[in-house]
């Protein structure tokens, strides 16, 4: 009797211990999940973002190309996604590190002086080939990061 009750109480304290570490390491993966989704999805941010931004500046290379200035309502329309992508760019480099890697906020504050160094063009064809290419540059290099980050 003794040693039927004795191979319960051991059986059953194999199975709690069992289920308390498989309850642990199921909360540990599902969390990790959770961070790799919200890390793909600033990432996703990130370059909706830089989209935006080269897409105001290629408006204002092509309407300048065809020796055009762009059409007021497209003007606007893209320059709201200019500023609405600006500050989400300021967002992940002030709250960055958190979801990104420290190398795409340290990319994003070099974005953002490049940007400022290229209102140094005297018109506004200068000035979108100058941010054209600093765009192109940074979705390049946070592509680089992103593949890199995401995958560990």
């Amino acid at each position: 009797m003794e040693k039927i009750l004795y191979q319960i109480a051991s059986g059953l304290l194999i199975s709690v211990v069992t289920a308390l570490v498989t309850v642990q390491l199921s909360l540990r993966r599902f969390r990790s999940e959770r961070m790799w989704e919200r890390k793909v999805q600033a990432y996703e941010r990130i370059f909706e973002s830089l989209h935006h931004l080269k897409a105001y500046c290629d408006g204002h290379l092509k309407a300048e190309e065809c020796g055009s200035k762009m059409d007021i309502n497209r003007e606007q329309e893209l320059y709201g996604k200019f500023r609405l992508a600006l500050e989400e760019i300021n967002k992940y480099r002030d709250i960055g590190s958190f979801l990104v890697a420290e190398s795409a906020v340290e990319r994003l504050k070099r974005f953002e002086m490049e940007l400022e160094k290229s209102y140094e063009g005297k018109t506004i064809f200068e000035i979108a080939d100058n941010q054209y290419g600093y765009v192109t540059s940074c979705i390049k290099d946070i592509n680089a990061i992103a593949r890199s980050d995401i995958k560990k």
